[in-house]
């Protein structure tokens, strides 16, 4: 597949900046936590019993 041909191990690793940005955006009770849930499913796949919010 793709991720794998191009050596991507993770599509949304733990680094500070991805931290950051989570919590800003994905946060349970923020404006943007639909948003970023979309943004997921589209890269992830949707499997929204998998997703904690």
């Amino acid at each position: 597949n793709l991720l794998e041909s191009n050596r991507i191990g993770e599509l949304f690793p733990q680094t500070t900046n991805n931290a950051r940005l989570a919590r800003g955006f994905c946060s349970d009770g923020s404006v943007t936590q639909s948003i970023c849930m979309t943004f997921v499913f589209l890269f992830s796949g949707q499997d929204p019993y998998q997703f904690n919010s």
